[in-house]
């Protein structure tokens, strides 16, 4: 009696085994076009950040420029104010203005660029494992307070004298590396980027 029922039981799984390798099949070019999908979407995200990143660079060489370009009209302007007597008052407080604007400009550009580190840094705390999250986030406690002494900074140039202008930039200098420090301190603890 038991050899009768495994005929048709083998006869059976016979049957059922291309059935089986089909799904398989069907299984294995599923992923593959999911695979394929994947990366055409990584591929495509990849160059709009590139195209992004260049953009940024673009725009910050434009800022770049122009802070440039105002500093250096307004030491031509301070030179042409000493050639004539009668209009050096005038001249030196347009240039003190120019040169005013020309730091403000460049302090601007430096917090913005600081600020996109600030948000690509937390980006990648907000992605890693709890242990460098934990880490990365203590080392950017003191963002919020470094961010507002360069806005402060920045706004004392608009009272800053001839006399003063060293110390403003000096302090805008100093505020702006310990900012940088921070964001450093940040990446360090953060595992290193795999793209």
């Amino acid at each position: 009696m038991g050899v009768p029922n495994v005929i048709p039981r083998a006869l059976l799984l016979l049957m059922l085994l291309p059935a089986c390798e089909d799904q398989k099949a069907k299984i294995a070019e599923i992923q593959k076009t999911a695979d394929e999908k994947i990366a055409a979407a990584e591929k495509s995200a990849r160059e709009k950040v590139a195209a992004l990143q260049k953009q940024l660079d673009m725009a910050s060489a434009d800022f770049a420029d122009a802070a440039a370009q105002v500093k250096a009209e307004a030491n031509d302007a301070v030179s042409k104010a000493q050639a004539n007597a009668d209009d050096a008052a005038k001249a030196a407080a347009a240039a003190l203005d120019r040169a005013r604007k020309a730091y403000k400009e460049e302090g601007r550009v430096q917090l913005d660029n600081l600020k996109q580190d600030v948000s690509e840094v937390n980006a990648k705390i907000a992605k890693a494992s709890d242990k460098a999250k934990t880490a990365a986030q203590k080392a950017m406690q003191k963002v919020g307070d470094e961010q507002k002494a360069i806005e402060k900074d920045i706004t004392a140039f608009d009272t800053a004298t001839l006399e003063t202008f060293k110390a403003a930039k000096a302090q805008l200098d100093k505020d702006v590396a310990s900012l940088k420090a921070t964001i450093k301190a940040a990446r360090a603890k953060l595992p290193p980027s795999s793209s």
